[in-house]
């Protein structure tokens, strides 16, 4: 997807905070309007678009998202000022500089679904991405929902080091490495949705 220049719509991020165990990470507690993660919530509830993942780490739907695919609410968020305004934000909160074409997935969660263990570090597809921002969309999410993101220290389950909550329209921005261990938890109740922004540093540097 390619940055473009057509409409505005609201982004907040508040409250972004840095972190560095076990990995760099970085959360945020509000990333769009609380009205626009609201409709961007009802569309992936309504989409068809959704296919099986094949991935061995995986279990769950998801889709790239394509402009021509959006609803005409939406499509400001994901293309023109908006959509120039949320890329310069990345580049701020992860101090790099981008490339200008990025990868957004939509991925959806159902009771069961959830990922092993994994660091998204590709060694055999190195400097395909280098950074990734995940935005959550869920109703009213409990802890006994389950679908939280755990990190860790290794690819070992009894070294996980943070639990971090797949609360409605939080944010979650991960540098990768070999040691940026991740998972997401298995979903007990309900069904968890998110956009992933896939991005690449200018230098092409983890």
């Amino acid at each position: 997807m390619e940055k473009k220049s057509n409409h505005i719509t609201d982004i907040s991020f508040k409250e972004v905070k840095s972190f560095k165990d076990p990995f760099s990470h970085i959360l945020v507690n509000e990333v769009l309007a609380p009205a626009v993660a609201k409709q961007v919530l009802d569309w992936l509830k309504e989409t068809e678009l959704w296919e099986i993942q094949n991935a061995t780490n995986h279990n769950s739907l998801a889709f790239n998202i394509d402009l021509s695919d959006v609803p005409d609410n939406l499509k400001g968020i994901f293309s023109g000022n908006t959509f120039l305004k949320l890329f310069k934000t990345f580049e701020d909160i992860f101090k790099v500089s981008l490339k200008e074409t990025l990868v957004l997935t939509a991925f959806m969660y159902k009771e069961g679904g959830g990922t092993t263990i994994h660091t998204d570090f590709e060694t055999e597809k190195i400097n395909t991405f280098t950074h990734r921002f995940i935005i959550y969309f869920n109703d009213d999410w409990t802890e006994k929902d389950g679908g939280a993101l755990g990190l860790f220290r290794s690819e070992s389950v009894e070294d996980l080091v943070k639990i971090i909550p797949p609360i409605h329209n939080t944010g979650v921005g991960m540098l990768f490495s070999p040691f940026s261990h991740h998972a997401v938890g298995a979903v007990n109740s309900g069904t968890r949705y998110s956009l992933v922004f896939s991005l690449l540093s200018d230098t092409k540097s983890y």
